[in-house]
């Protein structure tokens, strides 16, 4: 529904890259003075690199994605789409008291000369998808620390409740990025903001899975649900106050239409073009749906994001060059997959509280690589033995106020509970014969068959993955849970022991 034009890339240009692969390079690194790489995950530091038309001096910040309490996030302007702010102060909103910032980079392009600043390319903050560029390449993270890279292209797909059932009948264009086009369908979610854009359309309100409004001109956009923006009859006609509604993505290559899979990616940036694909020089923007000069074919301050064979990912910035001559500085440096991120006065990098690059601009996202330190991780010996049988979990049990959590899913699973999560609601709800427990995500509060009950420590968001506390789910679910010091281990049973 919305794909840039694209076409095919020069033949010269081809020839001239393949040229640029036979450059003999040159890196000279100079770290931070007091920072060692890697004995310290992530640090920062600078390069003198020689490319076919000189020397180019890029500042980086490298990451090993190796260490699981490091994690890379996708970080929106005051929250909000379509909105501005610092790189630094963007940055720093990720921050709590069981997360340190470390460093980040400016993300993908926006409208920097008008208002609002909508941004051009796909963004996932927090695993969901706020706005959707359809042009160029994505670089996606999951909770283990994988890295994604594709020309993704991500399409919304409609149900509303027909007889009793979900039926995909509805699509939209975009999310949250407005059109002067009367046709268009648009979904607002609470992360553009509390109301839509002014419109002369119809807006369809969608709270807690029903449609609740549908109305002529802006609307509320409910903090648990979505509106539906258009000027399409045909589509209105399908919406009814009282049915449920709910929207879907699905994920594909750009060119080919081929599936892509983006399961388990939390954090998404789209930008481009890329500039290194399987340790290869691949740069081919007009191919990827990119036609202004300034990133086509001109020089300039430029952003670049990419990972090397041993998982460690560097996001750097380099002055006056063409995305070719970007494509030659990320082969040298060892990257295997590279792209491009936003340029000129939007390259901004920072790191532990200063900047390497200041950006010579308010910002509307970034990437922002964060440290967990709240949670003492458990060491790899200690073990989880659910009626015998020791658990495998990923990310690894953690320590927070001397109570064991474990990731949501594995725990009620693992002692027989059928467990759902409420991503409007943030909400975990496991059920047991004739037991009914609800969590909600950092709240200190819980409910036991419809009693409230207080928690030592409230469900966390750990390395992507919803972490419960031990001890209340096995005994509210009448469980016998112990801790025994000398083998290092918590012991879970719920049925009797045999003998």
């Amino acid at each position: 529904m919305y794909r840039a034009r694209r076409s095919e890339a020069t033949a010269s240009r081809t020839m001239y890259l393949l040229a640029l692969i036979l450059t003999l390079t040159t890196v000279i690194l100079v770290l931070i003075p007091g920072r060692a790489f890697p004995a310290d995950s992530v640090t920062a530091g600078s390069a003198k690199v020689k490319i076919s038309d000189g020397i180019r001096n890029v500042q980086m910040v490298w990451v090993d994605l190796k260490d699981p309490s490091v994690r890379i996030e996708a970080a929106l302007a005051q929250n909000r789409v379509g909105s501005v702010e610092n790189l630094a102060d963007m940055a720093m909103r990720k921050q709590s008291p069981d997360t340190e910032v470390l460093a980040a980079i400016n993300g993908t392009f926006f409208h920097a000369y008008g208002e609002p600043p909508t941004p051009w390319g796909t963004i996932q903050t927090e695993g969901k998808f706020v706005h959707l560029g359809n042009t160029g390449t994505c670089i996606g993270f999951t909770a283990d620390n994988k890295v994604r890279m594709d020309n993704l292209y991500v399409s919304i797909d409609g149900y509303l409740e027909d007889s009793g059932e979900l039926v995909n009948n509805w699509y939209a264009w975009n999310i949250n990025h407005s059109y002067e086009d009367s046709s268009s369908i648009v979904i607002y979610t609470p992360e553009f903001g509390a109301r839509t854009p002014d419109h002369d359309l119809t807006s369809i309100v969608v709270e807690n899975g029903t449609v609740r409004e549908v109305v002529g001109g802006p609307a509320r956009i409910p903090a648990n649900g979505f509106t539906v923006v258009t000027g399409n009859n045909v589509i209105i006609s399908r919406f009814t106050p009282g049915q449920k509604a709910e929207y879907r993505l699905e994920f594909s290559r750009a060119r080919s239409g081929e599936p892509v899979d983006w399961e388990g990616v939390y954090a998404t940036i789209g930008a481009g073009p890329r500039l290194l694909k399987n340790g290869t020089i691949c740069v081919a923007p007009e191919a990827e749906g990119f036609t202004e000069a300034k990133i086509t074919a001109n020089r300039g301050q430029r952003s670049f994001i990419g990972v090397r064979n041993d998982q460690v990912l560097i996001m750097g910035t380099v002055p006056n060059v063409t995305v070719y001559e970007l494509a030659e500085i990320a082969l040298s440096l060892g990257l295997y997959d590279a792209m491009n991120l936003d340029g000129g006065a939007s390259s901004g990098l920072w790191y532990r509280g200063k900047y390497l690059t200041t950006p010579g601009r308010l910002l509307s996202n970034a990437l922002v690589v964060t440290r967990k330190t709240g949670l003492e991780r458990v060491s790899t010996n200690v073990q989880v033995v659910v009626n015998g049988k020791k658990l495998s979990c990923n990310p690894a049990p953690c320590i927070e106020n001397s109570r064991v959590m474990l990731p949501m899913r594995v725990l009620f699973e693992a002692v027989g509970a059928e467990v759902t999560w409420n991503e409007k609601l943030k909400s975990i709800t496991a059920e047991k014969g004739d037991k009914n427990i609800i969590l909600r995500l950092n709240s200190p509060k819980a409910e036991i068959n419809g009693k409230t009950v207080d928690l030592d420590v409230p469900p966390r968001v750990t390395e992507g993955k919803v972490f419960v506390p031990l001890r209340f789910v096995g005994e509210a679910l009448e469980a016998k849970v112990e801790w025994r010091a000398r083998e290092g281990a918590v012991y879970v049973r719920t049925v009797p022991e045999a003998g």
